[in-house]
């Protein structure tokens, strides 16, 4: 399970114990054809135990919630940019939003409440709601997390190298 490498032991045995305490649904999956060879991109990063607070907890959900998949531009060969991680990327149509604390082109200028608050509804200050993928995220994830987790993922935010990045839509 490589989209869970960087998730803490008993954080899987839990994930592991909710899908077995599931009823079974009967649907037909389609056959696949892998693509890519992943040997290179699965490695053991999983902490120990999960970090409980402050910048360290907001990390570890950062990571799980995989942000950068959206938030971080990709390279030409598909990897992720990690110097201009978080940094915001083009979407579809759109753009992901630079989550750096550039003050002229991420979050320099909200307060840590200020993003928790949006993490919780989708809601900008000003009541509009965000778009794209985002809501769907806040929707069904992220809003879904405990005030002091939202907290500490805008901490960590705050956290991070601010880089002065505004992507634009791709073509």
């Amino acid at each position: 399970m490589p989209h869970f490498t960087e998730m803490a032991d008993d954080d899987v045995m839990d994930l592991i114990a909710y899908l077995r305490s599931q009823e079974p649904v009967e649907n037909a999956v389609p056959d696949r054809e892998l693509t890519v060879e992943v040997h290179h991109m699965i490695e053991d990063t999983s902490p120990a135990e999960a970090p409980t607070e402050g910048v360290e907890r907001g990390a570890y959900i950062v990571a799980l919630a995989r942000c950068t998949q959206c938030h971080t531009p990709s390279n030409d060969d598909g990897s992720k940019n990690m110097d201009l991680f978080l940094a915001g990327a083009p979407f579809r149509d759109t753009v992901a939003p630079n989550l750096t604390p550039d003050e002229g082109t991420g979050l320099g200028a909200w307060s840590e409440q200020e993003i928790a608050d949006f993490l919780a509804t989708g809601v900008y200050d000003d009541g509009t709601e965000s778009h794209g993928g985002m809501k769907g995220v806040v929707d069904s994830g992220i809003g879904m997390l405990t005030d002091d987790d939202r907290l500490a993922v805008a901490a960590y935010l705050k956290s991070l190298d601010p880089i002065d990045n505004l992507p634009e839509p791709s073509e």
